[in-house]
C-alpha cells in the first residue's frame, strides 16, 4: 500500500515535467510539493544555483522540528522556490523547484 507521501509524489511527478514555459503551472507542482513536504521527511537531490548538485533531508512535517521559519523563509512567496526545513542542517534552506533532481521517502521518519 502507498503512504500518502508517496502518493503525492506520484501526482507531483505527472503534473509537468521541468520545461521553458514551467511558468504557467507553478503554483500546482508546488501546492504538491508542500503536501508532500507536510506528509513526511524525504532525500531531496537538487542543483544548486552555482550548478553543482546537493542533497538534504527535508520536510514541513511540524512533528519532525520545533522551529518557525527564518524570516527569508516566511517571505519566499516566489513562485519557483520552496523552502523547507532541512532535518539534516537543523535549519530553513530553500531551491528552486525546477532544480528537484529526484526526492524519495526518508525510511528513518517512514
Amino acid at each position: 500500500m502507498k503512504t500518502v507521501a508517496q502518493t503525492l509524489i506520484d501526482k507531483f511527478n505527472n503534473v509537468v515535467e521541468p520545461q521553458e514555459n514551467y511558468k504557467k503551472l507553478p503554483k500546482s507542482r508546488k501546492e504538491l510539493l508542500i503536501q508532500c513536504f507536510q506528509a513526511g521527511v524525504f532525500q531531496v537531490k537538487f542543483t544548486k544555483v552555482n550548478g553543482e548538485q546537493s542533497t538534504m533531508t527535508a520536510t514541513l512535517n511540524t512533528e519532525v522540528f520545533n522551529s518557525t521559519p527564518s524570516s527569508s523563509a516566511q517571505r519566499s512567496t516566489n513562485t519557483d522556490t520552496i523552502s523547507v526545513y532541512a532535518v539534516d542542517r537543523d535549519g530553513w534552506r530553500s531551491f528552486k523547484i525546477d532544480n528537484l533532481i529526484s526526492m524519495i521517502p526518508d525510511p528513518r521518519f517512514h
